[in-house]
């Protein structure tokens, strides 16, 4: 009984783990995008070619853009949603998103508490794994 035990607390530890720890990527397009009420729709804001680098720890994140902006941002894994995607909240309650199938994260931010949605995301996407 103690053997099923142990191997069930192995088993359920790993699943708290998401499938970025430990992971560095290099993403070379922004989208960015903001949500109209008057539409009720999002709306692309600006896009175009930027590099940036992001580390995934399993406690925090750090970015690098190329003009110089970088950062580090603590974060948790929340779960993986419907679609198969990791979400995680930050320190700040921003979203972050891995879809992996359409190779794509998701920064979700100002939250809208009236609307119950985030008014604003930016999509990082022409993503390569470092």
């Amino acid at each position: 009984m103690k053997k099923i035990l142990i191997i069930l607390g192995v088993f359920i530890s790993t699943l708290s783990f998401s499938q970025v720890d430990n992971a560095t990527f290099l993403t070379k397009y922004t989208t960015f995008y903001e949500y109209n009420s008057y539409s009720d729709e999002f709306e692309i804001t600006g896009e175009g070619w930027m590099n940036s680098y992001l580390t995934c720890t399993k406690d925090y994140y750090y970015f690098q853009i190329e003009d110089g902006d970088e950062g580090k941002v603590f974060w948790e894994y929340d779960d993986e949603n419907e679609y198969g995607w990791d979400v995680y909240f930050t320190e700040d309650d921003r979203k972050v998103v891995f879809d992996y199938e359409n190779q794509r994260i998701i920064f979700y931010y100002e939250y809208n508490k009236y609307e119950e949605l985030y008014t604003k995301y930016m999509v990082l996407t022409k993503i390569s794994k470092e």
